[in-house]
């Protein structure tokens, strides 16, 4: 039978490869199936197929036939002991004398046993249905809105963190997350032992083997300082252009001078009324203006294109040299500067920040960078900078058996919209209901209008106009 199977002509344009139990095999393709066939199973080769296996590093989702003609209940306990120690669980044996299929569920402890003839979709039960409380060893080494962020008081969890665990509970397992410090490996939990998924998210310009690639992508933004409101003094200028400044100015000093050199030409009423007119139309145009300042009180322009950030002179560090060099553009040379070590998103006039876009909009809602006297947020994000997209890796064990399960729960939670609630809800519980909603939505109560405070230039003016005008009562 397995000479059969071998020599098909449906397996004829499938590659085929033989391998010895005698020495371990690496591949630079992991095989979808393994057939194995023994005639006299002794106690060596059975330690042979235990190194094998384990040297090999097969992936969990490698299917695996085995052919015998007669074992012993014993022996059938110490093959399939073998496969399960290696995480190795979509194992069948088939019985070639009888045609009987035998497997192991793995998680409930029991052969199951099936004679006659046995579809292909039969053959190999999904072990994950139920892991029967089976340990899923997760790990994580910082703090990171998309996975968890830990305070004395309390553990807020991030989208990662529920799809994760939602999707272990799902198949009856038990998440155990393990936090360690940044020096330790992510990857290896102890001699013997490997991680089931790592929390924390990495990018690669290429797929690796042992990393999961996220199912939709992200994108990189960026945040720089928001337009500032402008001062009092300079709202007081704002009206008119410096351009009609100028003309006012010097129209101002034409008529004073013909006023002076020839008074003469002012005994019309008509000139008179010209000028008062003018004077009239320009100063009810300047209050108009003011007071629309007064009850809403002027911002600059918010950033929004990499040209704005140049001409604010705004800088933008980045922990690596790579990450600049992934921008692909010299001309971003010009703002992207390299800084040893990750700042922390804090406002500062001439500073922008660069990161995943969930990190950006926690820095955002920060209440380190919230200004609580216009009752916005200091730092807004570039809507007309685009960095383009990315995607997602995350560290998954290669022996791990719900490796599938992880990428398919993750499409299903994106779509559902589980995965932007899970973010918005850790900004919520971690800022306050309250100062969240005023923060995102920009909606909040904002003080646009002028006080006391700000009107101080204008009646300390008044003050100086005041006391000139009565020095000079006095002294007439």
């Amino acid at each position: 039978m397995f000479n059969k199977i071998v020599t098909s002509e449906e397996l004829a344009s499938i590659p085929i490869r033989v391998l010895y139990l005698s020495k371990a095999t690496k591949f630079d393709h992991h095989p979808q199936l393994l057939l194995i066939f023994c005639d006299d199973w002794t106690q060596q080769l059975l330690e042979s197929l235990h190194n094998f296996l384990i040297d090999s590093r097969f992936k969990a989702s490698l299917k695996i036939i085995v052919f015998y003609e007669h074992l012993y209940v014993k022996q059938l306990v110490l093959i399939q002991t073998a496969f399960t120690y290696s995480n190795l669980f979509n194992v069948i044996f088939i019985r070639t004398d009888r045609l009987q299929v035998h497997y192991y569920l793995v998680y409930k402890k029991r052969f199951v046993s099936l004679n006659g003839v046995v579809s292909y979709a039969e053959l190999f039960p999904d072990q994950t249905v139920d892991l029967a409380g089976r340990e899923m060893y997760l790990s994580i080494s910082r703090n990171d809105p998309d996975q968890l962020v830990s305070t004395p008081k309390r553990l807020f969890k991030g989208r990662v963190y529920e799809w994760v665990m939602n999707t272990v509970e799902y198949y009856n397992g038990t998440g155990v997350v393990h936090r360690l410090a940044p020096e330790h490996n992510l990857y290896v939990l102890n001699s013997t032992h490997l991680y089931t998924f790592c929390l924390e998210m990495m990018s690669f310009l290429d797929t690796k083997a042992t990393f999961l690639m996220s199912a939709y992508p992200d994108k990189f933004l960026v945040a720089a300082p928001a337009g500032r409101r402008y001062e009092v003094r300079e709202v007081l200028f704002m009206p008119f252009s410096p351009e009609l400044w100028i003309f006012i100015i010097t129209l101002g000093g034409i008529f004073y001078a013909a006023t002076v050199l020839f008074p003469r030409l002012f005994q019309h009423d008509i000139l008179d009324i010209t000028i008062v007119v003018l004077s009239f139309l320009l100063s009810s145009a300047y209050e108009a203006k003011i007071i629309t300042f007064m009850i809403n009180a002027p911002y600059a322009s918010n950033p929004r294109t990499f040209e704005d950030l140049l001409e604010g002179g705004i800088m933008i560090n980045m922990s690596t040299r790579t990450s600049i060099e992934l921008l692909g553009d010299p001309k971003f040379e010009q703002v992207f500067k390299y800084s040893p070590g990750i700042p922390a998103m804090r406002y500062h006039p001439k500073v922008g920040y660069y990161a995943r876009s969930n990190d950006i909009r926690l820095g955002i809602v920060d209440p380190m960078n919230y200004d609580l006297r216009t009752k916005r947020s200091k730092l807004v994000i570039l809507d007309r900078f685009p960095l383009g997209s990315f995607v997602h890796f995350y560290y998954v064990g290669p022996t791990s058996p719900l490796r599938d399960k992880f990428q398919r729960t993750e499409l299903v939670f994106y779509e559902a919209g589980l995965m932007d609630f899970w973010t918005r809800r850790i900004f919520r519980e971690y800022f306050g209901i309250k100062y969240s909603q005023i923060v995102q939505d920009g909606n909040g109560p904002e003080d646009e209008t002028l006080g006391m405070m700000q009107l101080g230039p204008i009646f300390k003016g008044m003050l100086i106009g005041f006391g000139l005008a009565t020095l000079v009562f006095v002294c007439e």
